[in-house]
C-alpha cells in the first residue's frame, strides 16, 4: 500500500463509533497529532519541501510521496524523500527546508479546521486533559498552539526533537508519563496509519480521522485499525 500511496485514496465521509460512548467513559486524557488533524497545513508542507528540493537541485517529489512523510521528524522525513545518493545530506536538506519555513510567513501561518478549537475547548470544559504529539520540534509545537488559539487548552505537547519518529511508541509514552495518565486511559487522534499505530504499540486506544493524509478506508484496513473513525477531530464534540 505504501509505495503506491493507495492510503491517499478512498472515501473520508466514513464513521467507525459502535462503543464511543463506553471507551470515551474510561478516557481521562487526548494526544492530538497536528498537521492534517488539527491543521490544515499539508499543503504548507508540501510547498515548503518543494522549494527545498529546489534549492538544492533536486526534482520535486511526488505530493502523495511528501504526505506520506507527515508526521515523522522532519529529518527522517526528509531523508526518506531523499534520492539513495543524495540521503546522507539529509541534515544539510533538513537545514535548508527550516531556513526557507522560517522565510516565508505563508508556510507558518496556520489554519485550525472548522470547530477544533471549539471541541478543544468542550474536552477541557468536560474535564479532559488535552495535549500534542507531532513530528514537529517542540518549539514548532508550541507556535502553533499560540499562534491557533489552542495554548490556553494545552496540558502538554512533545515533539519530534524528544525522540523517535511515529509509529515508535517512545512519544506517546512520553506524553501519557507527563500528563500522570496509563496509555489505556488516553485516546491517540490522528490523520495517518502511523498515529494509529504509535497509540497501539504504547497501549493506547486510537482514532482516526480523515482530514489529513490518510483515507477512512485506508484506516480501516489497516492490520490493527483504530477503535475508532470520525471524518474529522471537530466531530467529537456530538459524542460529549
Amino acid at each position: 500500500m505504501a509505495g503506491s500511496f493507495e492510503f491517499t485514496q478512498g472515501r473520508r465521509d466514513l464513521e467507525k463509533t459502535a462503543g464511543i460512548e463506553e471507551l470515551l467513559s474510561k478516557i481521562k486524557g487526548f494526544v492530538f497529532d497536528i498537521d492534517g488533524t488539527l491543521t490544515d497545513s499539508i499543503s504548507s508542507v508540501i510547498g515548503c519541501v518543494g522549494l527545498a528540493f529546489d534549492t538544492e537541485g533536486l526534482p520535486h517529489p511526488e505530493d502523495d510521496a511528501v504526505r506520506a512523510t507527515v508526521g515523522m521528524k522532519l529529518e527522517d522525513a526528509l531523508c526518506t524523500l531523499l534520492p539513495p545518493e543524495r540521503k546522507g545530506e539529509y541534515l544539510k536538506f533538513t537545514d535548508t527546508y527550516r531556513s526557507i519555513f522560517m522565510s516565508r510567513p505563508e508556510f507558518y501561518e496556520f489554519r485550525l479546521f472548522p470547530g477544533v478549537l471549539e471541541t478543544v475547548k468542550k474536552l477541557k470544559e468536560r474535564g479532559y486533559k488535552v495535549s500534542f504529539v507531532s513530528g514537529r520540534q517542540l518549539k514548532g509545537i508550541k507556535r502553533v498552539l499560540s499562534t491557533t488559539g489552542l495554548e490556553p487548552f494545552s496540558d502538554g505537547a512533545t515533539g519530534g526533537d524528544e525522540g523517535p519518529s511515529k509509529p515508535d511508541p517512545a512519544l506517546m509514552r512520553i506524553m501519557c508519563e507527563r500528563l500522570g495518565l496509563k496509555p489505556c486511559e488516553v485516546l491517540g487522534v490522528g490523520d495517518a496509519g502511523m498515529d494509529a499505530q504509535m497509540a497501539h504499540r504504547a497501549g493506547a486506544p486510537a482514532l482516526g480521522v480523515e482530514s489529513g493524509v490518510w483515507s477512512g478506508e485506508a484506516l480501516l484496513s489497516l492490520p490493527d485499525p483504530p477503535e475508532l473513525l470520525l471524518p474529522s477531530a471537530a466531530d467529537l464534540a456530538k459524542w460529549l
